[in-house]
């Protein structure tokens, strides 16, 4: 027998009871987890090639907290097989698709792979934050159409080595 005031709200047996119960269990987890991870601040490292790679692995080894952005399934799948688990897939042909991550923003790191390619994730990234936006490229002549787009700084390279900017993190 249930006591009235549960058959007031509607409630007609022990089992729903319990999944109401469990029901605002779920609630107030998922919203102290989503809280904990708005709190967290990351750094997005977007197009994936060797010197996004190493740079990953510099990430790692200072133990910063880091997502990758990309927009192949495969590439993604690829990340997970290596053991990064942080990430976010996105369609880059839809901008309606670029939903805000539920953490903030540090800075990003978009690797040069393609212009097209890196042009949609500065875009993207850009509509998600005011934070820093590095551009790592080993060709000159896109630098004007990067800092049009939103990119804060363009770093030229011919190693690939920027292991560097993380120099103050």
């Amino acid at each position: 027998m249930l006591p009235a005031a549960y058959s007031a709200v509607g409630i007609k047996k022990p089992r729903d009871v319990y999944l109401l119960s469990l029901g605002f269990f779920f609630v107030a987890f998922f919203t102290k987890w989503r809280i904990e991870r708005v709190e967290e601040e990351q750094i997005i490292v977007a197009g994936l090639n060797e010197a996004s790679q190493s740079f990953i692995r510099a990430l790692q080894f200072r133990q910063l907290k880091f997502v990758v952005l990309t927009n192949s399934k495969q590439e993604a799948k690829q990340l997970r097989k290596h053991g990064i688990t942080d990430v976010v897939f996105i369609n880059s042909n839809d901008r309606n698709s670029w939903v805000p991550p539920v953490f903030r923003v540090r800075e990003v790191f978009i690797f040069e792979s393609s212009l097209a390619l890196s042009c949609r994730f500065v875009q993207c990234c850009r509509s998600w934050t005011s934070e820093p936006i590095y551009v790592i490229t080993q060709q000159w002549n896109p630098r004007a159409i990067y800092k049009g787009l939103g990119a804060s700084h363009i770093v030229f390279t011919q190693t690939g080595e920027v292991s560097f900017l993380l120099n103050n993190k």
